[in-house]
Formats: C-alpha cells, structure tokens, sequence
C-alpha cells in the first residue's frame, strides 16, 4: 500500500464532516379578505370597515455559527447576525435576506388591509438562524358592525438526516425546524404552527407541509359607536442544524488506525533498506 494512500484513509474522516445537509422551513401567508355582517338591523346603518392610512412594517433575520460544544455536552453558539427593516406608511412592502443570505422576508400591503407575507431561512450543519415579518394597520368599524378576517397559509419545513456515529449523552436533537403565522386584533388571535425535529439516536429525515389553511378571526363592535382597532400579522421561521464535535470519537478512531499503518509500513521500508 502507498504511503499516501494509509495517510489519505486515515484522513477520511476528517473529510467526511465537511459533507452539509440542509435543514430549512418556509412561510406564505395570503388571500386576506374581509367579510362584514350588520349584527344590529335595527339601528338603519349599514355595516362598514375603514382602513386608516398609516401602518406598519417590519423583517428581520438573525444568523449564528455554532463554536462547538462545553465539557457537559452543551451547544456554543456565536454572536448572533441580525439584520431588521422597520417601515411605515407611505412604503408598502418591504423586501429583505438574511445577514449570510440564509434567510429571506417580505411583507406587503395594499394600503387596505393586509396583502402577502413570505419568510425562509435554511442552514447548513453548525449553524441557527430565523425570518421574521410582521404588519400592523389600523382600521375603524362601524356601531353594529361584525368583521370576520381571513387568509391562507401554505408553508413547509424538512431535515436531513445525521450520518455520523457520535450520540450525545441526552443533548439537544441534531436537527430542528419550525415556523409559525399569526393573525390577531388586541387579545383575540389564530395561528399556525408547524414543527419538526431530526435526533441522533435515531437519525431519520423529516419533512412537514401544510397548503392552503385556512385562519379566520371575528371582531365585533356591539357599541353604539365607532371603534379603532388594529390588524396584525406575524410569520417566523427557524431552523438549526447542530455539528457533532470535531472531530468525532470514530474519527479518531479511524486517524489512529490509519498513522499505525503509516508507523508499519515505514518500518517495514527501513529493514529492507
């Protein structure tokens, strides 16, 4: 056997934890519609909704590297990379990527109520990151008025699974995605929430999807007057994707296999010499 072929295996675990899975989720939110209903028939007014002019929006990300692990087999992470966009009326819709291009968010208004919210993150092994986007517009109803909010939310998340031999003593799952979209005025709200989650004992890949959910929230103005109110909307998505310590027990197991083969084979080539 070549000396560099022995020096080669004996690195070729040390090669093999570059190797990146990807561990991502994603969010749109859209289809937003308002129906109104008079809930009172008697006061001969018809029920109404006014958006005001003024609102808010706002993305943001952040992005971390993983620095390794602590004796008790706890996670170090880095300082986080966080990037965020806060607008308000006249701009309509903001459009932003993650500090590392990890990540993506966009959130949009027509000026009458909500319009389409997207987010994404990815990330490969030893790295955490999460988008986020988020609106807010005032609105009036009428004395007497019911409105009943609605949008659609599609979304999908998945994991690859761990390919090395290392298993943590109880620590954290290796991979982990989630993403969430919210509607709420005041106290009263709907979501979605949707989760996955890949470990090291059992390393299988996962996927999850949700299409076309439909989210409905009701507000009721019973008084005998106008109210204001105010409309929300967040999405988030987060992932991570743990790397197992570097490098790992096999590796070295592998590296002192392939240097006492290196020791052989030299000393071989001296006696004959």
């Amino acid at each position: 056997m070549q000396l560099k072929t022995i020096a080669a295996t004996a690195l070729l675990g040390l090669a093999s934890l570059t190797a990146q899975a990807t561990t991502q989720a994603n969010l749109n939110l859209s289809n937003f519609g308002a129906v109104l209903t008079d809930i009172n028939l008697g006061d001969g007014l018809a029920p109404s909704l006014a958006w005001a002019n003024n609102w808010s929006l706002s993305t943001g990300s952040s992005d971390q590297n993983q620095l390794g692990w602590d004796d008790t087999q706890n996670i170090i992470w880095g300082d986080h990379n966080i990037l965020s966009d806060q607008q308000s009326s006249p701009v309509a819709s903001l459009n932003n990527a993650s500090a590392f291009a990890r990540g993506h968010q966009s959130v949009s208004t027509l000026g009458q109520g909500f319009a389409s919210m997207s987010v994404q993150h990815s990330v490969e092994v030893g790295e955490k990151g999460f988008s986020q986007a988020f609106l807010s517009q005032q609105f009036t109803l009428s004395a007497g008025t019911q409105a009943t909010f609605s949008m659609s939310a599609t979304g999908g998340l998945s994991g690859s699974a761990y390919a090395g031999g290392w298993t943590p003593n109880g620590g954290p799952g290796y991979s982990n995605a989630w993403f969430q979209g919210r509607m709420y005025v005041g106290d009263v709200s709907t979501m979605v929430h949707t989760m996955g989650s890949g470990n090291w004992y059992w390393p299988e890949a996962y996927e999850a999807t949700i299409d076309g959910v439909l989210l409905n929230l009701t507000v009721k103005n019973s008084s005998t007057v106008d109210r204001v109110y105010y409309l929300s909307i967040a999405g988030l998505a987060g992932v991570d994707e743990t790397m197992a310590p570097v490098p790992e027990p096999s590796t070295y197991a592998l590296m002192v296999l392939g240097l006492a083969a290196i020791g052989a084979t030299a000393r071989r080539r001296s006696g004959k010499a």
